[in-house]
């Protein structure tokens, strides 16, 4: 899809209520890839971003995904 480095550039412009996997198509590789690239810039030791998803709906938006680098990036 996208190199590493422009996925969390790319996450950064996009709607925050956007799903990562319905409405942008990433699959499991590029989940894999914006994790690893979130844990190397900032610090972080992240869980398997799909089990950040709302556990009703299954949504995993990148409101989401920001809100939990937020919440654990060492300050």
């Amino acid at each position: 899809m996208w190199g590493t480095s422009s996925i969390t550039t790319n996450l950064k412009k996009l709607d925050p209520s956007a799903d990562l996997i319905k409405d942008l198509g990433f699959d499991e590789l590029d989940l894999m890839e914006v994790q690893e690239d979130l844990e190397e810039t900032f610090g972080l030791d992240m869980p398997d971003l799909t089990s950040l998803a709302d556990p009703e709906t299954g949504d995993l938006t990148v409101q989401t995904v920001v809100d939990y680098v937020e919440a654990h990036t060492p300050v």
